[in-house]
């Protein structure tokens, strides 16, 4: 006895739909045909897929990003070598250093390995060991560096040590850019709950999307690629990092036709304390 109906192999029909919810499906269909070889009816299944593409897309994503950070570090890591080979070949010996801690200071942040050593501090003893540490250098280039205060303490729980290196590398910045005879300044001003350190100067304007290149590694190194730069620096990139890590922001702004602003803030010693009492995400190390 021959049977009314037969079937033939299932086939699989991955397809993507278009509604507002975008959900992903995939469907196995099996044709249902009667004795004499016609289609007469379709059994199918239908599995939400959804969950497993974003998934895929989320790991395509980060493999992605892993090749793109291997290829910057490897990029990082030669031109970091040759500027040391460099400045060895010229007997600049503090500058190879410098470049090398500067590199080993940046590889730690990203591998998670920097650890903060918090103190509270009159956050203006920091700025004054800065602008020391590079009044000479100012007045070599015939650039006057001054400093501005409010007469109130302003009391920070920071690593002491990272912050004034945070404040030499703007300044030092703002300093090698003006021309001589020009000005830096390092402004400080109370905004409340934080403290916002300004470093401005009178040198040309630069656009803000091309300065905030400097604060990110991968736009240094792209940019020093490209030859724009004769060197690779790293000073702003940790700046950053920096910052960041003590729960503050770091930009730049500038004025139309002249003077840059580097600015960033940092949690006052109080505020900090009432947070980390209330619970809230303050980076506490």
């Amino acid at each position: 006895m021959k049977p009314i109906f037969s079937s033939v192999a299932a086939v699989s029909i991955p397809y993507s739909s278009s509604p507002p919810n975008g959900y992903e499906k995939y469907s196995t269909g099996c044709p249902i045909k009667d004795s004499k070889g016609n289609e007469v009816a379709v059994v199918a299944i239908a599995r939400d897929i959804t969950e497993q593409t974003l998934v895929e897309d989320e790991l395509r994503t980060a493999n992605m990003e892993l090749s793109k950070r291997s290829q910057q570090s490897s990029e990082l890591t030669i031109l970091t070598l040759e500027m040391i080979k460099t400045s060895l070949a010229n007997e600049q010996f503090d500058r190879a250093k410098n470049i090398a801690e500067d590199f080993l200071t940046l590889a730690r942040i990203e591998a998670g390995k920097m650890v903060l050593e918090r103190s509270e501090f009159d956050f203006a003893s920091a700025v004054q060991r800065a602008i020391e540490a590079l009044s000479s250098v100012a007045s070599e280039r015939g650039v006057e560096l001054r400093s501005s205060m409010p007469d109130c303490e302003l009391r920070v729980n920071a690593d002491c040590e990272r912050i004034v290196q945070v404040l030499t590398t703007l300044i030092e910045r703002a300093v090698r850019y003006v021309h001589r005879g020009g000005h830096v300044t390092v402004r400080v001003k109370d905004t409340g709950s934080q403290i916002a350190a300004e470093i401005e100067d009178d040198g040309p304007a630069i656009d803000s999307e091309e300065m905030l290149k400097t604060f990110d590694r991968s736009g240094c190194i792209t940019e020093r690629l490209a030859g724009k730069y004769e060197e690779l620096t790293l000073g702003l990139p940790i700046a950053r990092e920096l910052v960041e890590m003590h729960g503050g922001c770091l930009w730049a702004e500038n004025r139309d036709h002249q003077g840059n602003t580097l600015c960033f803030t940092l949690l006052k010693s109080r505020v900090r304390r009432e947070l980390s009492v209330a619970g809230a995400s303050v980076n506490v190390e």
